[in-house]
């Protein structure tokens, strides 16, 4: 033990604290253990890649309910899917990725469409404050205090 530590210290001697705090970062970050499949009824977002518009309308068709949106200009559908669903749809020969960073579009209160969620209220005051020069006051200066 005595030995190994010894060893230990030796490396970590030559390492800036931040290069091993980066390393250490790294391997926590990919620490995940092993990964468990995804049970048969547990459904994810997934691309589904059409070749032409007939095979287009057949998915919107068969997966109708599943569709959450399609990007006609790169030829995929975005569907909600099981593994059973993926397994179909790759055995008719299309190409299917997961898509693990969906967000769905924002849903509004209806009668009240005109109104901008909390989320695009403040995306815009991002923008506003990124576009112009304008800084926040800062009170700590007003008053003396550093």
């Amino acid at each position: 033990m005595l030995a190994r530590n010894l060893v230990l210290d030796r490396v970590l001697s030559g390492w800036s604290g931040v290069r091993l705090l980066g390393v250490l970062l790294l391997v926590a970050l990919n620490w995940g253990g092993p990964a468990e499949a995804a049970s048969p009824q547990e459904t994810r977002v997934v691309r589904v890649y059409y070749p032409d518009d007939a095979m287009r309308n057949r998915i919107l068709i068969s997966f109708e309910s599943a569709l959450l949106e399609t990007q006609y200009d790169e030829g995929y559908h975005l569907l909600e899917a099981t593994q059973a669903d993926v397994d179909k749809l790759e055995a008719a020969g299309l190409a299917v990725k997961e898509e693990p960073f969906y967000q769905p579009p924002t849903r509004r209160l209806p009668g009240y469409s005109c109104y901008e969620t909390v989320e695009e209220t403040l995306a815009c005051v991002y923008t506003i404050k990124l576009e112009t020069s304008y800084a926040c006051p800062d009170t700590c200066a007003e008053d003396g205090a550093d």
